[in-house]
């Protein structure tokens, strides 16, 4: 069986890190980066959206 190789970003997560990610989106950087901006947008707007990504976010870029 063949197995996709991690992008760069995707070397610092785990395995169950990245399948949460590819279910939320399609497992790219650009449609992460918007499925985070738009949990951003709502935690502004005063509704938590999923910890689990937020705590992925937080690995990746250094947030809170």
């Amino acid at each position: 069986m063949k197995t996709k190789r991690k992008a760069k970003w995707e070397k610092k997560l785990t395995l169950k890190e990245i399948k949460h990610l590819r279910e939320n989106s399609d497992g790219t950087l650009k449609s992460v980066m918007r499925n985070f901006e738009g949990q951003a947008k709502m935690r502004r707007m005063g509704s938590e959206p999923c910890w689990e990504c937020r705590f992925i976010e937080a690995k990746l870029f250094g947030g809170e």
